[in-house]
């Protein structure tokens, strides 16, 4: 199970991803648009970036709790079934 700083780590960074898309949005399609409307591309390349960390992230996790979870077997030679 993972554990609950893990959770908390994704969720704020799902945050930051969906902050950094309502910015692009309003600046590049809403109301926002017009002199600074290049805030909206670095705001949408903010998020992709965040959006890409965040996945990387949960893969490291995911890799570290199946290490954990196999660190019991100390060779491949003990996974064989007799």
């Amino acid at each position: 199970m993972k554990s609950k700083t893990h959770i908390y780590v994704i969720i704020m960074m799902l945050a930051l991803v969906a902050i950094n898309l309502y910015l692009s949005y309003y600046y590049i399609v809403g109301p926002g648009r017009g002199e600074v409307s290049w805030m909206g591309f670095v705001s949408l390349f903010a998020a992709l970036m965040l959006i890409g960390l965040t996945y990387k992230y949960y893969q490291s996790q995911k890799k570290i709790n199946m290490d954990d979870f196999n660190s019991h077997i100390k060779s491949d030679d003990d996974r064989i079934i007799k």
